[in-house]
């Protein structure tokens, strides 16, 4: 696993002293974790299977994790660095320009004053509390840490209802009272001001900036690519998943030309055609010259251990809720020998494959009422299977800012009070700034649900799980280039299309249908429907009045499901029960 714990504290107090030597009896016993560092007032613990790199920050600060230059993409920094300047802010300031990588710095000064910052593309947590004198900084919540958090810890309600109405809120702050979360892109001083949370990079100030020529974005996008999957690749033993779709299959083509040793590349299949993608996966390791593994997922349910065994982390286990297909992956990965997966997730996003009338609201915006005779409403009408003037009603209703953009309705099966907060509800950070167009909007909603892909699940606590498409330089380009262009013809990811057109076989290429797994999803809910109506139907969330138990029995029905789907929501809902029912004691 690639996690860590960092405990502060200052020197010279007795109780703190005996905490620390009681924290490290525990960690003596946790023989997946290893000290990195021990130093006066700072100690490290990693973890011992993919343990992170550690190196100086300065004189008194640490960097955890990988780090690579951006100047030379894909060479990786394990030396001490140091900044012009040794303030926290303006060292992060200068980190962000100079480096990229999955990272927390720990910054202390000779004052005493200690800071934290989480690297922008989130991909380690930073999850942050007080106890007994010491002060934990860590990635994740293993059981055997509980014991070292505060005494007053409890659920935190009106978390959880967030968490309800806008499930991109699971990846902010933890639902838990005592523990607090860095959010990505921000650093916080620690201490008696630990509330303050400055923000040194958000989306929003990459969006739409980007004026490169398509022929130099076709040049510059696979040259990211290849460096940032080359840099996670590094001398690491990978499995890699080949879906079948266009992103496993430019992350594979990356690795490929990285000469990466790739332990297994695996591509998993359902009963039935929607998520069978046999024969695009067989494309791609034919045209890449790889040895594809293919497997069966088999029919699976949730059982009352799978969700208790998710529900223990800081956050709810969304991540981990297809249990069967989790530890499959990771026991794969283990008989292989390998210790790093490499996935295409974050691609749909990164790549813009959310097909949407907004597109034509963001040239609409950008060309003026000159641009009415462009194709580009003509291409996003037939994209988006809705009338050309429907797509000119839309778009020149976002265009003048008079439409909801990318708002989302909670789920009907909420309670009605607390879908009236919905509209009172504050927006995601990623997305206060008024200034996004209604296109790079809709793709930075889409970072912020990525978000989710690095939550803990036996992927991640047994190897070293690594979505490279969602890394610093790859999204910071991908969100300056227009929605436009990124979907140029109508047609989704169109630009990363163009551009890994020759290195990837032309079924993939040219592939207008996406696999799909809903119906397995579907089959696996309604196979767990004796599991699910006690649990959701006569559980703390009901028992708070945050759902609504007589459409939501209506929606635990197999037919109901059959017709209305629900799918995401329900697997939501139920991470969100599971975890509540573990905290909540």
């Amino acid at each position: 696993m690639a996690g860590f714990l960092a405990a502060l504290w200052t020197p010279g107090d007795r109780e703190t002293a005996e905490r620390l030597r009681v924290l490290d009896r525990a960690a003596k016993r946790q023989p997946a974790w290893s000290w990195k560092l021990r130093a006066p007032g700072l100690r490290v613990l990693t973890g011992a299977r993919a343990p992170l790199g550690l190196r100086r920050l300065n004189q008194d600060s640490v960097v955890i994790g990988d780090l690579f230059r951006r100047d030379l993409l894909g060479v990786r920094v394990d030396e001490n660095i140091a900044t012009d300047s040794p303030a926290p802010e303006a060292a992060c300031r200068e980190m962000l320009k100079r480096y990229w990588g999955r990272y927390v710095a720990i910054l202390r000064t000779p004052d005493g004053a200690t800071s934290v910052f989480r690297d922008p593309s989130g991909a380690l947590d930073c999850l942050i509390w007080r106890e007994a004198g010491v002060t934990f900084v860590a990635t994740d919540l293993p059981l055997w840490l509980h014991a070292f958090l505060p005494r007053s810890v409890a659920v935190d309600w009106s978390r959880v209802e967030d968490m309800l109405l806008d499930s991109s809120q699971l990846a902010l702050e933890p639902g838990l009272r005592g523990v607090g979360a860095v959010p990505p892109g921000a650093i916080q001083r620690l201490g008696p001001s630990s509330a303050s949370v400055t923000t040194l990079w958000a989306p929003s100030q990459f969006a739409g900036l980007n004026a490169a020529s398509r022929k130099d974005a076709l040049d510059e996008l696979p040259r990211l690519v290849d460096g940032c999957v080359g840099a996670y690749a590094g001398n690491s033993r990978l499995l890699a998943e080949i879906s079948g779709g266009l992103d496993s299959a430019i992350v594979a083509s990356a690795i490929v030309r990285a000469s990466a040793p790739t332990a297994s590349w695996l591509n998993y299949h359902v009963a039935d055609r929607q998520g069978d993608e046999r024969l695009y996966a067989r494309a791609v390791a034919g045209r890449l010259g790889l040895d594809l593994t293919e497997a069966l997922k088999s029919e699976a349910s949730l059982s009352k251990a799978g969700l208790a065994e998710s529900s223990t982390n800081a956050r709810p286990g969304l991540n981990g809720l297809d249990a069967q297909y989790d530890q499959d992956v990771l026991d794969r990965c283990l008989a292989a020998g390998a210790d790093r997966i490499l996935t295409g997730q974050g691609g749909d996003t990164v790549f813009y494959q959310m097909a949407t009338p907004l597109i034509a609201a963001d040239h609409l915006q950008q060309a003026g009422l000159t641009g009415l005779n462009s194709s580009v409403f003509f291409d996003i009408a037939r994209w988006t299977r809705q009338s050309l003037w429907s797509v000119l009603r839309i778009a020149a209703v976002e265009a003048a800012g008079w439409g909801g953009g990318a708002a989302r309705t909670p789920p009907d099966f909420l309670s009605a009070h607390l879908r009236r907060r919905a509209k009172a509800m504050p927006v995601h950070p990623w997305l206060a700034d008024q200034d996004l167009s209604p296109a790079k909007r809709r793709q930075v909603q889409g970072l912020a649900h990525t978000q989710l892909f690095y939550g803990a699940c036996a992927r991640s606590r047994g190897a070293d799980l690594i979505h490279p498409l969602l890394s610093q330089p790859i999204v910071e380009y991908a969100l300056g280039l227009s929605a436009v262009a990124q979907t140029e013809g109508g047609r989704d990811r169109a630009l990363a299309r163009a551009a890994f057109a020759g290195r990837l076989p032309d079924t993939v290429i040219q592939r207008r249908s996406k696999g799909a797994m809903t119906a397995y999803y579907g089959r696996m809910l309604a196979a767990s429907l004796p599991v699910l109506r006690p649990m959701l139907l006569e559980g703390r969330l009901a028992a708070q009045g945050l759902v609504d138990r007589s459409r939501l029995e209506v929606i635990l029905d197999e037919d109901d499901l059959i017709v209305r789907g629900h799918y995401g929501e329900l697997m939501t809902l139920t991470a969100i029960e599971g975890w509540v029912g573990h905290w909540d004691r």
